[in-house]
């Protein structure tokens, strides 16, 4: 069990231990949308949505002929904790 599951499976009687464990690793986000509930705090690229589940959104870096790089659509993905950033490197074609 990792260690997150681990802090949202404590007891109920736990439960203000398990707030405080919790927002201790997360800073929540009022901005409406259920996707971007909460921002980690120790790794600011990766958020939690309302239903639990995170993703980063510089898990994927794409990477221009010139060589400048850059993250936009396309560049989340979804991750399980224990959590160790990756970079994926996507080679682009310039435009048209």
């Amino acid at each position: 069990m990792t260690r997150e599951a681990t802090l949202l499976a404590l007891p109920a009687n736990d439960a203000s231990r398990r707030e405080r464990r919790l927002r201790a690793k997360w800073a929540e986000l009022d901005y409406g949308d259920p996707n971007m509930a909460a921002q980690n705090k120790r790794c600011l690229h990766v958020f939690r949505r309302a239903d639990g589940t995170a993703y980063d959104i510089e898990a994927v870096i794409f990477r221009e002929p010139s060589g400048a790089c850059f993250t936009g659509r396309g560049s989340s993905r979804d991750i399980t904790f224990p959590y160790v950033p990756k970079r994926e490197y996507v080679g682009v074609t310039e435009a048209a």
